[in-house]
């Protein structure tokens, strides 16, 4: 990551938040895909 204020550009500074909320909104999109594969997963198992 660059040091803010090294080469004077805002927007690699905004483009590594932009990255990192990414990363985050991905890592809830999974958590939240495989929380509902285990649900259907216990769900079906629970039904047999």
């Amino acid at each position: 990551m660059p040091v803010p204020g090294e080469d004077g550009e805002p927007q690699s500074i905004s483009e590594g938040v932009f990255n990192l909320a990414l990363a985050v909104i991905a890592v809830g999109v999974i958590c939240l895909a495989v929380c509902k594969v285990v649900q259907a997963y216990l769900a079906v198992r629970g039904a047999q």
